[in-house]
């Protein structure tokens, strides 16, 4: 399996490449450390400074975890060289540490959702070094979106990949229609995990309650160590950001990764 980290020597990098280094539990991964050297009068080192650092990286980590470690460096700009090199070199997940979602802005600059939202592979998104033992318990928010039925899809897949606990909190709405169009996915989830063999445990969100407060909540209570969510797209002007409930699930108390996923990476997988 080919995982991609995106490098931008700070401390969060660490964070990222302790989960990439475990993205396969079948088989033996390997781990594209990516820096991508925009140039121009912000940058801090030279174009040869930055590929050696990169390259010193690259071993450390190797050397560190026992994989193997691939140094790669691409001028341009961080979203679209992303996508180019995760599809250029088939890999199946970027892996990115950041500190909540201000760091991520920061990251990505005006352009964050689009490098998610347009991805073909997923985004785990992680604050803080992977435990002993990760991906244990899987929770995810259970809404009146149609695109929840394809993050079903990924759930289940993930659930199966991982031997995860599948914890699904139904949120709560004050328009009736769309508590029912919520209850709807929740017996669809419920029925796609029964005929998979996998058991759902659900909880109902309460009502007033934000859903990443709820989702905070039943994480803490049932021990869950990952979360699933699809990316939604908010419009400012020309700049897409990412809505106010993804950025706070993102950035979660918990400080839990988050797998973000779109409705686009269905063709692919």
């Amino acid at each position: 399996m080919k995982v991609i980290v995106p490098c931008d020597f700070t401390k969060v990098v660490p964070s990222a490449m302790s989960y990439a280094v475990r993205m396969s539990p079948a088989e033996s991964v390997e781990v594209d450390l990516l820096h991508i050297y925009e140039g121009g009068s912000n940058s801090k080192l030279s174009l040869d400074q930055a590929r050696a650092h990169l390259e010193e990286a690259g071993r450390e980590y190797s050397k560190t975890y026992g994989v193997k470690v691939e140094a790669v460096l691409r001028e341009g700009s961080l979203g679209t060289s992303i996508r180019a090199v995760a599809e250029e070199r088939h890999a199946s997940y970027v892996v990115m540490g950041t500190h909540g979602i201000s760091g991520m802005q920061r990251f990505f600059g005006s352009k964050a959702i689009k490098v998610v939202n347009e991805s073909e592979i997923p985004f785990l998104i992680v604050q803080t070094p992977a435990e002993q033992e990760i991906f244990k318990r899987l929770i995810m928010p259970v809404g009146a979106r149609p695109e929840d039925v394809e993050k079903f899809n990924w759930c289940l897949r993930l659930v199966k990949e991982y031997g995860s606990e599948l914890h699904a909190v139904l949120c709560s709405f004050s328009d009736s229609g769309l508590q029912r169009k919520a209850s709807a996915n929740m017996a669809l989830l419920e029925r796609l995990c029964s005929n998979s063999g996998i058991r759902c445990t659900t909880h109902t969100a309460q009502k007033g309650k934000t859903v990443p407060a709820e989702l905070e909540r039943v994480a803490r209570e049932n021990k869950c160590d990952w979360m699933l969510i699809m990316i939604t797209q908010a419009v400012s002007g020309i700049a897409a950001t990412f809505n106010s409930t993804d950025q706070e699930l993102i950035s979660n108390g918990l400080e839990i990764p988050v797998m973000c996923v779109n409705p686009s990476m269905s063709e692919r997988w």
